[in-house]
């Protein structure tokens, strides 16, 4: 971490400032997904990445990042299975998965989606923005899945008191 604290807060702010100093007429200096949006702009689809990140995933042990994932989505899987209003989206991990969040099927997730951001979970609501003209006429499995999927957290960076405060979490909400 301290040594990725201060070129990346170079990066930050000169990317800020690049963005500042840009005419609101001139073209997109980044797609819009880098600011956070949600739009897929194919235009950049044949780009690169940039230095750090190829370097950063130089450096990084896939085998161990993988490990770890699937260590914490089974964890996840194995401490949310009984509760009610509740299903993992996957009822199990095949071998060669290496998960990027866990996705729980919930019935009524508005409650829960908003205490787990007031727990600082960084749990995502999966496909909450669907692509332009897909809706439930389109694809009724995609609009019921924005609706009703939490993903939550699997990094294989989180601790495992992280992993219970996701867990505790959930069931405060869902638990009988």
């Amino acid at each position: 971490h301290a040594l990725l604290a201060l070129p990346l807060a170079l990066k930050n702010r000169l990317w800020h400032r690049i963005k500042r100093q840009r005419p609101a007429s001139a073209s997109a200096a980044g797609p819009d997904s880098s600011d956070g949006g949600f739009s897929f702009d194919p235009g950049w689809l044949d780009k690169r990445s940039a230095l750090v990140s190829r370097l950063l995933l130089r450096t990084v042990s896939r085998p161990r990042m993988g490990a770890l994932r699937r260590r914490h989505y089974l964890y996840l899987q194995q401490a949310l299975q009984d509760l009610p209003g509740c299903r993992p989206l996957h009822p199990s991990l095949p071998e060669g998965v290496y998960p990027w969040g866990f996705p729980l099927l919930v019935e009524a997730p508005e409650r829960l989606f908003a205490h787990l951001k007031q727990r600082g979970v960084p749990a995502l609501r999966f496909a909450q923005y669907l692509v332009r003209g897909v809706d439930a006429s389109v694809c009724p499995t995609s609009a019921h899945y924005s609706q009703h999927v939490l993903l939550l957290p699997c990094h294989q960076e989180l601790r495992q008191e992280e992993l219970e405060l996701v867990v505790r979490s959930v069931r405060e909400v869902l638990a009988p």
